[in-house]
């Protein structure tokens, strides 16, 4: 990998740095992709516990007449709803465009996050021709 960076370049001392640069780049950025997706995961993982949490709540109460299925629907919906809006407050959730970091004092706390199709965020925004 280093061999072909290194072509890339104009040689010499300059290129050797510059090398050793974009080599301490691809380290990195690997490292933090590999730590985004198991934060995804951690949400995902936390995500599901909610919804098998209500939906044991739902079946338990359903069992118990009238009164327990009324409570049962009301438990799943309710549930359901609050399993679904914890997600644009969890903590730097990018795909939802939200960050605990970014509100100000008299913002609303949204980040502007400028997406590509399926709501990510883009990483490198095209540029106009």
């Amino acid at each position: 990998m280093a061999v072909g960076l290194y072509r890339d370049t104009a040689g010499g001392g300059p290129g050797v740095a510059e090398t050793v640069v974009r080599l301490f780049d691809v380290v990195v950025r690997a490292g933090t992709n590999t730590l985004s997706f198991a934060r995804l995961a951690a949400f995902g993982l936390t995500h599901a516990a909610l919804a098998g949490l209500v939906w044991r709540g739902t079946t338990a109460l359903a069992g118990r007449g009238g009164a327990g299925v009324v409570g049962a629907v009301l438990l799943f919906v309710v549930g359901t709803a609050v399993t679904f809006g914890l997600k644009p407050w969890w903590p730097g959730c990018r795909p939802c465009g939200w960050s605990s970091t970014s509100s100000s004092p008299g913002s609303s706390g949204r980040r502007a996050v400028r997406s590509v199709p399926g709501g990510f965020p883009a990483r490198n925004p095209p540029t106009p021709l």
